[in-house]
């Protein structure tokens, strides 16, 4: 059995000095099955987070994220965080 999601999403940054907010925004349609049936389990997402740079190889990450999927008894609402550290080597 196959699933079709379509979905759309954007994100937007801006820098200043050395944070990069940014908050990113998506929308998944009502899935189709195999057989052309719609499933009503659409969603949005929303994620907001900030980089900060150290250095030109260290940046410290920060994130909240927001899932809301399906409508009445399949409703299904989610949230995430991360926190990171990253170094290029």
């Amino acid at each position: 059995t196959g699933v079709n999601i379509t979905e759309l999403a954007t994100t937007v940054p801006y820098r200043f000095g050395n944070v990069t907010p940014r908050i990113s925004y998506a929308h998944g349609f009502k899935p189709k099955l195999d057989g052309g049936e719609k499933v009503d389990l659409a969603y949005n997402q929303v994620v907001v987070g900030a980089d900060y740079d150290f250095s030109k190889r260290t940046t410290a990450l920060i994130s909240a994220g927001w899932l809301r999927a399906g409508k009445g008894d399949y409703k299904i609402t989610n949230t995430a965080g991360l926190v990171g550290l990253r170094h290029k080597f």
